[in-house]
C-alpha cells in the first residue's frame, strides 16, 4: 500500500486576533497532499514553538493545551491506522471528516 503520512500543528497567523491569539491548525499530509483541520484552540504567537508544533511554557493552561494537542494528534493517527486496517481509501479530507465527526461531540474552548 505504501502511503506516506504526517501530522503537524501550526498557527494560522493570518487569523490573529486583536488580543494576539492565533488559531491552531493541524496539517495532515497523505501522499504529499495537505489537508488542514481546525483544532478549535488558539494561543498567543509568543507562546508557540514552531519547531515542536506545541505551546511553550509551563502555565497550567499551556500544559493542558499541549496535552490536548497530543490527544488530538493521537486521534488523527488512530483514524489513519483504522482506515489502513479496514482497507479504506485514505486521503486527507477523509481523515479530516472522520476526526471532525468524532470531535463534534466536544466543544470545549480554552482561552486566556
Amino acid at each position: 500500500m505504501g502511503s506516506t503520512f504526517g501530522v503537524l500543528f501550526y498557527l494560522k497567523t493570518q487569523k490573529t486576533t486583536i488580543q494576539g491569539s492565533a488559531p491552531i491548525c493541524a496539517r495532515v499530509t497523505v501522499n504529499g497532499k495537505r489537508t488542514e483541520i481546525s483544532v478549535k484552540r488558539s494561543v498567543k504567537a509568543a507562546e508557540w514553538d514552531e519547531r515542536k508544533g506545541m505551546a511553550k511554557g509551563n502555565r497550567k493552561e499551556i500544559t493542558e493545551l499541549n496535552i490536548f494537542l497530543n490527544q488530538f494528534k493521537a486521534k488523527i493517527i488512530n483514524t489513519y491506522q483504522q482506515m489502513v486496517l479496514n482497507d479504506v481509501a485514505i486521503d486527507g479530507p477523509a481523515i479530516r471528516d472522520r476526526v471532525r465527526h468524532e470531535q463534534s461531540g466536544s466543544n470545549i474552548v480554552i482561552s486566556d
